[in-house]
């Protein structure tokens, strides 16, 4: 009778295994302070990455926020002063003339002259004043634009929009320029008095005179440069608005897409974390093995 025993070839595989079983373990109980120090840094970098990103997206959610709420204070603004602008342009004062009566003596005419010329001028100002006003607020909307765009990624398009914005600027410096051009014409606008302060004027006939003024600028023309100046204020500040929308849908872009980049972190960070857990683990476990077997 034949004895019924493992065969030859059943042995070998058991015991193949069983090597093969024994040296991994050998692998992992050597290197196991590896795994762990391993799975630890695979958990930190993944918590530093997700993070790093979460605090990118939250800082440039916030950086949007607080400049489309200025951007909205500055719509207002400029709502207000194009209601201002309006009102001017409705109300625009015909240049006065410089004439007198003939039936007035020259004290009257002189003082009739003078109260032209201060109404006049009051009306410039105004226009010199809205034309300011547009003026300082492109500039406030120009340098918050700028900072704001040192905030987002480099890019064709944010280039193009930075060199938009220092176009804007070329266009306000000239245009504030111009204000204080016209500006010091207004101040300097008074009845031409001669050495022995006497006011200068000439008879037009009639007994009517036309009294002389300091300035090289005719009234008329100071009158449509002011105005001129106060339209292209407005003018300019529609182009800044423009300027500053197109850099918060550039903005909105870069958001997006940084929301979607955090989201994907987010999920590779729960499959990173798992692993990085696991080695860990398995290095700790192995470790503990290696202890016990040591005593």
């Amino acid at each position: 009778m034949q004895s019924s025993g493992p065969s030859p070839k059943g042995t070998g595989d058991s015991e193949k295994s069983a090597k093969t079983t024994t040296g991994v373990g050998e692998i992992l109980r050597r290197h196991s302070r590896v795994l762990t120090v391993l799975g630890a840094l695979i958990v930190f970098l993944t918590f530093i990455v997700k993070e790093e990103r979460g605090e990118a997206l939250k800082s440039l959610t916030d950086s949007i926020d607080a400049a489309e709420t200025l951007f909205a204070l500055h719509q207002a603004q400029i709502v207000s002063q194009h209601t201002i602008q309006d009102r001017l342009t409705e109300n625009d004062m015909h240049t006065l003339t410089a004439e007198a009566m003939s039936d007035e003596s020259e004290r009257d005419r002189i003082a009739i002259q003078q109260d032209r010329i201060a109404a006049l001028k009051e009306h410039w100002r105004q226009n010199i004043e809205s034309a300011r006003a547009y003026d300082d607020g492109a500039e406030l909307a120009l340098s918050r634009a700028s900072k704001f765009i040192k905030k987002l990624q480099t890019g064709a398009l944010t280039k193009e929009l930075d060199t938009e914005v220092n176009q804007r600027e070329k266009e306000r410096q000239v245009h504030q320029g111009s204000i204080g051009e016209v500006s010091k014409a207004i101040d300097s606008y008074q009845l031409k008095r001669t050495a022995d302060g006497k006011f200068v004027h000439t008879e037009v006939g009639g007994g009517v005179m036309k009294f002389q003024t300091t300035s090289d600028m005719e009234p008329d023309v100071i009158q449509d440069t002011s105005r001129q100046l106060a339209s292209q204020g407005k003018t300019l500040s529609d182009a800044v608005d423009v300027t500053v929308r197109r850099i918060f849908e550039r903005a909105d872009e870069i958001s997006r897409s940084k929301a979607e980049a955090y989201q994907n972190t987010k999920r590779w960070a729960v499959v990173l974390y798992v692993v990085g857990w696991a080695i860990g683990l398995l290095g700790k476990l192995y470790d503990v093995k290696g202890l016990s077997g040591d005593e």
